[in-house]
């Protein structure tokens, strides 16, 4: 297992949770999304071919904006977001903004976004919902000493277990700016519930793991969610959690 040194706690992460519940607010979602998008995102959210894909991707764009925004004290619109290689967003250089790291996912309608000031960091966020090749999957994702202890899962809990260790691989990959060029069986997490989980085992084709992890692993309105940041001792606190996109004018929970 890696450990790593404890942090001195002066790395600290915000968690932001949009969990909707009434029907979408296409009129509301459209209008921010005009009023706060640069033109690019907005050609991007053109091309989905569904309507409710769309919508979706707005809001989740609004709302990364939004929080983002209160976060630097920028207006939302004025941030400059573009991608590394590796397909990690990110301020770009040219953005004159002091260097934040920030993970967005979203899954159906719920949105989850991730900041911190100090590491990067990664989120992941699932709706649980039955898979009809749960077995196969968890042969691909699963290395076996995890497919032996999920193996004592029966029922429900069987699949929400896949979820926590789906979620809480994606947002390692994530924080490793990897995205699925890493194999999730190379990652092997220790789940010791109450605890939070923990990175047993890290294997790089290239480069040198980071010694020690932060992971947070709950399920929050039907969803599994996970973040990750690449140092031990890290403080991972969720700063909202709600409904509906923010009202304009109210105030945002920040770091």
């Amino acid at each position: 297992m890696f450990t790593g040194e404890p942090d001195s706690g002066n790395v600290r992460a915000g968690l932001w949770y949009l969990m909707p519940e009434g029907p979408d607010r296409v009129d509301r979602d459209r209008s921010d999304a005009d009023r706060i998008l640069p033109p690019d995102e907005r050609k991007r959210a053109a091309a989905f071919r569904d309507d409710e894909d769309r919508n979706r991707y707005l809001t989740s764009r609004v709302y990364l904006r939004l929080i983002l925004g209160a976060c630097l004290r920028r207006p939302p619109g004025s941030l400059l977001l573009g991608y590394e290689a590796g397909g990690r967003p990110v301020l770009q250089p040219a953005d004159p903004t002091p260097r934040i790291r920030f993970s967005l996912s979203r899954s159906e309608r719920a949105v989850m976004v991730g900041i911190c000031r100090e590491s990067d960091l990664g989120v992941d966020l699932e709706a649980v919902r039955p898979l009809d090749d749960l077995d196969q999957l968890a042969g691909r994702v699963l290395d076996p000493e995890e497919r032996s202890r999920w193996s004592g899962f029966e029922g429900e809990d069987r699949l929400i277990q896949f979820y926590r260790y789906w979620t809480c691989k994606e947002a390692i990959m994530k924080a490793l700016g990897r995205g699925l060029a890493l194999a999730p069986d190379r990652i092997g997490l220790g789940f010791h519930d109450p605890a939070p989980p923990r990175v047993e085992r890290l294997s790089l084709s290239e480069g040198v793991a980071p010694a020690g992890w932060t992971l947070r692993s709950t399920v929050i309105g039907g969803c599994a969610c996970a973040a990750a940041l690449p140092r031990a001792g890290a403080d991972i606190e969720t700063l909202w959690q709600g409904s509906e996109l923010f009202e304009p004018g109210s105030e945002i929970p920040t770091l």
